[in-house]
C-alpha cells in the first residue's frame, strides 16, 4: 500500500491556511486511506504530552484495523535525523526468512522441552509482574510462533498448531504494554526480547511489516515467513485464500494438495542460517 504522513501538533492535524480548505478537503476525498496503507503520524514536538497524544492515536488507529506508526522525536528528531543519514547507507535490518519446515522442527523441539519441563517440574520463567525483556540472567530464551492474521481469518480459514494469535493492527502499541498487560490481552506472556520470535501471516507481507516492528523495538532474534500460510500445504484444516478487506466480502478457498513434513529439511534449513545450536540447546537446557 501507499504511505500516508499526518503531521500536526502533538496529536492533533491543524492546518493554518483557510485558503486551503476547499483544496484540502477534495485531496482528503481522492485519497480515503485503505487498511493496506501505511500510516505515518508525525508530531510537531517530542514533549510529554505529544508523545503521549501521538501513542494514544496510533493506538486508536492501529485497533480501528489500519497500519499506523508514529516516529519518535516528532518533526525534530526527523529534522535531525535527515542531516546526518548516509544516502548510500541501507538503514533498514534485514528480517531472516525461515522455512515451513524449519519452523515445524522448531515446534517439535518447543513441545519436546515442555514435556521434559513438565516432567521434571521446572517452572517457567518469572516475570515479577514487569514487562517482556528485562534482565534474563542464565535463562534459556523460548521461541515463540506469532500469527499476525485477524481474528477473522483464523475463525474463517484455519490456524497453525502451536502459533500463538498476535493481531498485526494492534501492532506496534502492544509493544509498549506490560507482560501482565500483554498476557492479559493475548493469553500468553509477552516475549522478552532476547527470545526467539517467529512472525507469519498469510502472504509474507505483513509479516515482514511486523517483523520489522519488533526489530525496532529492539528484539534481536526475530525471524517470518516470507511464503505465509498460503504456502503452508502441510494441514488440510489451513486453508489457502487471498486477501482481503471485511468489506470487499470473503475470498473462497483455494485447493492445495497435502506436503509431508521434512524434518531433515527444516534442521538442515536451520544449519544453514547458523540457528540450529541455539534451538538445540534451548532444548537441553531445563
Amino acid at each position: 500500500g501507499s504511505t500516508s504522513s499526518l503531521t500536526g501538533s502533538g496529536a492533533e492535524y491543524t492546518n493554518n491556511n483557510n485558503n486551503n480548505d476547499m483544496y484540502d478537503n477534495e485531496f482528503m476525498r481522492s485519497n480515503r486511506l485503505a487498511k493496506s496503507d501505511l500510516v505515518v503520524l508525525l508530531a510537531g514536538s517530542d514533549d510529554d504530552r505529544s508523545v503521549v497524544e501521538i501513542r494514544n492515536l496510533t493506538s486508536f488507529g492501529c485497533e480501528l484495523g489500519y497500519r499506523c506508526v508514529y516516529v519518535e522525536g516528532g518533526t525534530e528528531g526527523v529534522l535531525g535525523a535527515s542531516s546526518r543519514l548516509n544516502p548510500q547507507a541501507d538503514a533498514t535490518p534485514h528480517v531472516p526468512s525461515i522455512s515451513r519446515d524449519a519452523i515445524i522442527y522448531l515446534y517439535t523441539i518447543n513441545q519436546y522441552k515442555h514435556a521434559q519441563n513438565e516432567r521434571y517440574g521446572v517452572k517457567g520463567r518469572d516475570y515479577g509482574g514487569g514487562g517482556g525483556g528485562g534482565a534474563r540472567g542464565r535463562q534459556p530464551m523460548e521461541t515463540y510462533i506469532l500469527d499476525i492474521r485477524r481474528h477473522d481469518e483464523l475463525s474463517l480459514y484455519g490456524t497453525i498448531r502451536g502459533a500463538r494469535h498476535l493481531p498485526g493492527n494492534h501492532l506496534p502499541h502492544a509493544l509498549t504494554l506490560k507482560n501482565d498487560e500483554w498476557r492479559s490481552k493475548y493469553g500468553f506472556n509477552k516475549p522478552g526480547l532476547h527470545d526467539v520470535v517467529i512472525v507469519l501471516c498469510n502472504t509474507g507481507i505483513r509479516s515482514k511489516w511486523v517483523a520489522h516492528l519488533f526489530l525496532d523495538y529492539g528484539y534481536v532474534n526475530v525471524l517470518h515467513d516470507s511464503q505465509g500460510t498460503n504456502s503452508w500445504h502441510l494441514d488440510p484444516n489451513l486453508d489457502v485464500y487471498q486477501t482481503y478487506d471485511l468489506a470487499e466480502g470473503l475470498p473462497d478457498p483455494v485447493p492445495f494438495e497435502v506436503d509431508e513434513i521434512s524434518f531433515e529439511k527444516g534442521r538442515a534449513d536451520l544449519e544453514r542460517m547458523g540457528m540450529l545450536h541455539i534451538f538445540l540447546e534451548q532444548a537441553s537446557t531445563n
